[in-house]
């Protein structure tokens, strides 16, 4: 019976703000019995009940050796050998880790035992972007490729030569116990309790990376008429500086726990991605917690959002104009948003959905495995 191996470079239990660690510790707290082995830097084993860690340690003259052996990644690669020996056969999830996955490949092929292994490879972006050569490598490498859109999916099977890996789209989910709307009742006590004033509470969370699109959001409403009017406030949540320009807020950074009642305060979520995401979790938060939602349009956000209601895709994004006429729009209540769906979110981006269809991704593959 082949047995599951999550490598991760997270470790596990997380207090880490990354998507992938938090979803992946409700798994293992939900699911016990699924994963059998984590390999993964120190941490507390006692967290996750039934779970075998081979923890990593860190040693001296790790990047010496690491040159010298042509392989950083080493000490996972020494964990799966020794796992090899006591095995017959290993299913292995590498997240998000092209480095891992290239050094797990060629170290297993090196010692013959990639035969014994198959390996499932979790793409958290849109695309890598390699050229031929690596793309060619990358797909030559995995067993069972797992996409977070179908949009992505198909952009890869169209830059690529073959595809030759099993595929599966498994979008994120959301923990619809902490992500909900709420009345204006209390809307209006936790506006009180953080000193907001505006009527209308506009959000953009997100860090200062330039693909963010941060700095066309700030001219754009600047230069718009809802720049310094008393009934709008924007807040800014992501930085390190925290202080105010007339209704701008910069919030500074925010504690996770704490990032609800801003979803649920906000009147419009404003996403302003310049690149191709992956699968945002912050949009998919402020969607479930009921705050209407300007998206740039691209690429794969229209395929994930477009049919669960309160969202207006902004077109050429990268144009400051654009997000201009968004924002006067909402000010003069003529952007059309589609009636919410709540039922279709919790059905397809609760992270217990997504947690089922991770359940069935694995077992499909251990089903082949194991015959």
């Amino acid at each position: 019976m082949a047995k599951i191996v999550l490598l991760s470079q997270a470790p596990l239990p997380t207090t880490q703000i990354g998507s992938w660690p938090k979803l992946y510790d409700y798994f293992l707290e939900n699911n016990r019995g699924i994963i059998d082995y984590i390999i993964c830097p120190e941490v507390d084993t006692s967290f996750h009940k039934g779970v075998n860690y081979l923890c990593l340690k860190k040693l001296p003259y790790s990047r010496l050796i690491g040159y010298l052996t042509g392989y950083r990644k080493l000490a996972y690669l020494k964990r799966l050998e020794a796992l090899l020996v006591c095995e017959d056969k290993l299913i292995l999830k590498i997240i998000d880790n092209t480095g891992l996955l290239f050094e797990v490949q060629k170290y297993l092929v090196q010692k013959k035992l990639r035969d014994r292994v198959k390996i499932m490879f979790f793409m958290h972006g849109y695309s890598y972007f390699y050229d031929p050569k690596k793309t060619e490598a990358f797909y030559s490498a995995i067993d069972h490729m797992v996409y977070l859109s179908e949009t992505s999916y198909r952009f890869e099977l169209n830059r690529t030569h073959s595809i030759t890996s099993k595929v599966s789209i498994l979008p994120n989910g959301i923990d619809s116990s902490k992500f909900y709307p709420i009345g204006q009742t209390l809307k209006e006590e936790i506006k009180g309790d953080l000193a907001l004033k505006g009527n209308f509470i506009f959000l953009w969370c997100a860090n200062q990376r330039p693909k963010k699109g941060l700095h066309i959001i700030l001219d754009a409403w600047k230069k718009s008429s809802l720049y310094k009017d008393i009934n709008y406030e924007l807040l800014i949540i992501g930085l390190d500086k925290t202080y105010k320009d007339e209704n701008i807020n910069f919030m500074g950074r925010i504690e996770n726990y704490k990032l609800p009642q801003y979803y649920q305060i906000s009147n419009f979520y404003l996403f302003t991605t310049l690149c191709h995401e992956g699968f945002p979790l912050s949009l998919t938060e402020a969607l479930a917690c009921g705050s209407k939602c300007l998206v740039s349009d691209i690429d794969p956000l229209p395929e994930i959002f477009s049919k669960f209601g309160n969202v207006s895709f902004v077109k050429n994004p990268n144009i400051v104009g654009s997000w201009i006429i968004a924002l006067e729009n909402t000010k003069a209540s003529s952007v059309f948003f589609k009636p919410i769906n709540y039922e279709l979110i919790q059905k397809e981006l609760s992270i217990e959905s997504w947690s089922s269809r991770l359940i069935q991704i694995i077992d499909s593959e251990s089903d082949v495995f194991n015959t």
